[in-house]
């Protein structure tokens, strides 16, 4: 090794070490998210099921099953709860159910300008329909 090669390793290897770490960081950011919309559909699509498949049949009822799914919801979500925000949506059809989902995306990773490497944030609704039993007539 001559003088003017000393040193050259030390660079090298601290920049390479610079781009590993920066490509972990970039990498966890965008799979924690993605885990994340996951999670939080699945369980809202949870939630819109268990009050499409309640039965009930007045307007209380469905409102009592709208709000336990919503509860049961976050204690599944835990901390994430935080940044979710579910709202059943009432369109004046009683052979839907419709959920709306909200949630932000979680911040590892500073934004660098319009290129963020999280996907965008949730905004959708979920449309479950109904089956609701008819009654028989008995002669």
């Amino acid at each position: 090794m001559t003088a003017s090669e000393r040193g050259s390793g030390v660079l090298s290897t601290t920049f390479g070490i610079m781009v590993f770490l920066s490509l972990l960081a970039f990498c966890t950011h965008l799979l924690v998210n993605l885990w994340m919309r996951a999670t939080v559909m699945d369980i809202a699509g949870e939630a819109a099921t268990s009050v499409a498949l309640s039965g009930a049949r007045s307007a209380p009822e469905l409102r009592q099953s709208e709000s336990d799914a919503i509860a049961a919801a976050r204690r599944q979500l835990g901390t994430i709860s935080e940044r979710v925000d579910l709202e059943f949506v009432d369109q004046g059809d009683p052979i839907q159910v419709r959920l709306h989902v909200r949630c932000e995306n979680l911040a590892l990773m500073p934004q660098f300008g319009s290129l963020d490497p999280a996907p965008d944030p949730i905004d959708r609704v979920i449309v479950i329909h109904r089956e609701l039993a008819r009654e028989r007539d008995t002669p």
